[in-house]
């Protein structure tokens, strides 16, 4: 039960995570609403609302306490539910972190225009990952973190003895939250990188999609396109 505490814990302290991916959206609404008013999303929801929320994703741990006071044993499914929690915490640690070492190598490339990390020059002049489990996933570091969550209730639920209980306010906000962050991100992202919306009818934004065959990006398909647009080129500059 110390895990979602620890996991809580992290996501307040690791600024890397918790505040770095959110300032493009931050500076898109400080550009796009008045003052005043990005003031008090500042105040209500930034500073308080995500605090509170990070609060209340965490209670299924005091459910499970008081059930643990109550006589309560640990069994399989608890090894089950520790062990899926943990596997979790480690697949959302290797998104996060190959999401870093692209981002890493991308701003040494801009800076240097050398190609390191284990990229090729066409990843990195594409913009954003594709590669790992960002293949299978668009956002698989937000996949992982939702499902925590999710899982904690779940097996709150099932020490409690009940199929639902009031803990479901915290994951179930959680769940909102990120529908309507990973929304407006992709927003952002799509008008960026013209590239993404291709990524987006490839790859499935949160679980894999299993309709899809062959890479994310073949390079043969990119010769391709540079091939057509350089022969329209010179069709316009014939006439």
């Amino acid at each position: 039960m110390t895990l979602p505490v620890i996991k809580t814990i992290e996501d307040c302290s690791n600024i890397t995570k918790t505040v770095l991916p959110y300032l493009p959206q931050l500076e898109v609404l400080r550009n796009n609403i008045p003052p005043p008013l990005f003031f008090v999303f500042n105040v209500t929801f930034i500073s308080l609302a995500q605090s509170i929320l990070l609060f209340l994703v965490a209670t299924p741990s005091y459910v499970m306490l008081l059930a643990a006071r109550h006589g309560a044993q640990w069994t399989t499914a608890d090894l089950i539910f520790s062990r899926g929690l943990v596997t979790l915490v480690v697949l959302e640690y290797f998104a996060d972190g190959q999401q870093w070492n692209y981002q890493t190598a991308k701003q040494q490339y801009l800076k240097t225009a050398k190609v390191q990390g284990g990229f090729d020059q066409e990843s990195l002049d594409r913009g954003f990952v594709t590669s790992g489990l960002w293949s299978l996933s668009r956002h698989p570091n937000f996949a992982a973190e939702q499902t925590i969550w999710v899982v904690l209730y779940m097996w709150g639920c099932w020490t409690s003895e009940v199929v639902f209980n009031w803990t479901f306010v915290g994951a179930m906000s959680y769940l909102v939250l990120f529908q309507g962050s990973t929304w407006f991100t992709e927003l952002i992202t799509a008008k960026k990188y013209p590239d993404y919306q291709q990524y987006q009818a490839r790859v499935g934004k949160f679980l894999p999609n299993i309709f899809s065959t062959g890479p994310v990006f073949a390079k043969a398909e990119k010769k391709v396109a540079t091939a057509v647009k350089g022969d329209k080129r010179k069709v316009s500059a014939s006439k």
